[in-house]
């Protein structure tokens, strides 16, 4: 099933993707690099996190997530990458901190992302 009119009219929201070019390892094995934008004005929804459901678990390693971006399915998206809210009062820089397919039958509906934002 294709996303719905309705669905579209819920992203009110636009939002920057910056996408992270690894150029090498620093001392401690840790990959180093830039962030670049790789698509602006993307339409999506943010909307905050409250109580339980801010607890994302990344292997053994507890996360507190701020929150969850809604991106239409056909939205590029990687872990390393950063996104920059455009709508007020959503102006910050995220990390992505999980993203998940939300199935609507054997199509995919739509993307949730959840974020924190950057340090």
């Amino acid at each position: 099933m294709p996303v719905t009119d309705s669905f579209i009219a819920s992203m009110i929201h636009t939002c920057t993707r910056r996408a992270f070019t690894a150029t090498g390892v620093d001392g401690g094995g840790l990959e180093t690099g830039s962030f670049a934008d790789n698509g602006t004005g993307i339409v999506c929804r943010i909307e905050p996190l409250f109580g339980s459901s801010r607890e994302v678990y990344i292997d053994t390693q507890l996360f507190l997530a701020d929150f969850i971006l809604y991106l239409l399915p056909d939205q590029g998206l990687e872990m390393n990458d950063k996104i920059i809210g455009t709508t007020s009062p959503f102006t910050d820089t995220y990390e992505v901190l999980k993203i998940a397919d939300a199935p609507n039958g054997s199509d995919i509906h739509h993307r949730e992302v959840v974020l924190r934002v950057a340090k």
